[in-house]
């Protein structure tokens, strides 16, 4: 793919009483039709990730393909590589990278980006492109069965972990409460110790992160 002739955006900027008005997404548009004409395969860009570029930069057609594995010593922010196809071929290449990063990104939750803030993954899960977000029958089974008591957070974990991405991506957890989100990510996307998660939510104990995580997940269901 980068073996193809592409543009870099370097940095990109509206004023700030200005903003929130699709100029930039305009602006990247613009920069969209000029490359194409001077026969640009894709447009890239790196930054920070915050959970407000991912989304600005999803909403612009950008998909993110890899997270910088330290954090930047002045943001305090993982670099974020984001491209879009120009062409068809490449198009179809930066869907299928962006697929492969986010086969990848659940097992990255677990290990490297375990510390990752939820506003972020959030972000991030519902930016990458996905051929469907419908559960299995046997995943919707097991979301009800702990929602409902009939099965434990260790015995089906992974099923609702992968209910909790697929909320993610169809609604970025939209009309949750800040706590609510943060224990579908604290406690299924990056499963931190219960103690850790308890002290982070101000609960007072396992007991009650897994009643909020009942709750929540029935919210969503």
């Amino acid at each position: 793919l980068l073996q193809r002739p592409g543009w870099r955006v370097l940095r990109i900027a509206v004023h700030p009483a200005l903003r929130r008005q699709g100029i930039g997404r305009k602006m990247l548009g613009r920069l969209r039709e000029i490359a194409q004409g001077e026969g640009a395969a894709y447009l890239g860009s790196s930054f920070g990730a915050t959970a407000d570029l991912i989304r600005f930069w999803r909403c612009a057609g950008y998909y993110p393909l890899a997270l910088g594995w330290r954090r930047d010593g002045a943001s305090g922010t993982h670099g974020l590589l984001v491209l879009q196809g120009l062409v068809a071929d490449t198009a179809a290449l930066v869907a299928a990278e962006g697929q492969y990063f986010g086969h990848d990104l659940p097992g990255l939750l677990l290990t490297r980006f375990g510390q990752l803030e939820p506003d972020v993954v959030v972000a991030l899960v519902a930016a990458l492109p996905r051929e469907s977000v419908q559960l299995p029958e046997r995943d919707q089974q097991a979301l009800e069965d702990f929602i409902r008591g009939r099965r434990s957070y260790e015995h089906c974990t992974p099923a609702l972990a992968r209910a909790a991405c697929g909320f993610a991506a169809q609604t970025e957890l939209s009309g949750l409460s800040a706590a609510q989100r943060d224990v579908l990510v604290y406690s299924l996307l990056q499963r931190r110790p219960w103690e850790e998660v308890a002290r982070r939510l101000g609960l007072a104990g396992k007991k009650a992160v897994l009643a909020l995580l009942r709750s929540t997940l029935a919210t969503l269901a």
